[in-house]
């Protein structure tokens, strides 16, 4: 049936879901994206009327990018290694998408896919970008799998729970730009 527009409360859920979308879009496989806030607002405690496209000309965005990573042994010998590669790999991903323009193509797309017009035409601004050192922690063979999940991540089972297990979690802060229609219709 047809998409209903989001109710009020539901747009910057909406939004967080385009962005997530938009960031696994451009990253490496088996990252999983997780916006953190929209604005000023905390994402899980949204309660607004204000809709995205009524709001200021700059809007940040913070992230965090969680990835997995089987370790070659039981000790996690590699660990270095491994959540540097992976850092390096996200941050390298982000700042490329960014400046060839994939990023905002990526968020318009899902703008459309979740329904939120304000996300529609807005662009990354790439002096903005902020990533963070990665918080890496091993989660030993013996820890369950629930216990990760308890760390609100989505693991979707892509580790043998008899594994050792790298969890590398980067945050990030971008800033979105409103486009103005008037400056892009002048030639």
């Amino acid at each position: 049936g047809m998409a209903l527009p989001p109710g009020r409360e539901d747009v910057r859920a909406a939004a967080a879901k385009a962005f997530d979308s938009a960031l696994e879009d451009i990253l490496p496989d088996g990252i999983f994206a997780k916006t953190l806030s929209i604005g000023l607002e905390d994402v899980p405690y949204l309660r607004t009327s204000r809709r995205l496209d009524e709001e200021e000309e700059e809007v940040e965005i913070v992230y965090a990018l969680t990835q997995m990573i089987p370790c070659e042994d039981a000790d996690c010998a590699d660990v270095e290694t491994l959540s540097a590669e992976a850092f390096e790999a996200a941050r390298d991903s982000i700042e490329v998408s960014v400046a060839d323009g994939t990023l905002d193509d990526a968020i318009h797309e899902a703008a459309v896919t979740y329904n939120v017009a304000g996300l529609e035409a807005v662009k990354v601004n790439s002096e903005s970008i902020i990533v963070s050192e990665p918080n890496v922690e091993i989660l030993s063979a013996s820890a369950t799998m629930e216990e990760s999940s308890t760390r609100s991540i989505s693991t979707k089972k892509i580790v043998a729970p008899a594994m050792s297990v790298l969890v590398v979690i980067v945050l990030g802060i971008y800033v979105v730009n409103k486009r103005k229609r008037k400056e892009e219709n002048e030639d």
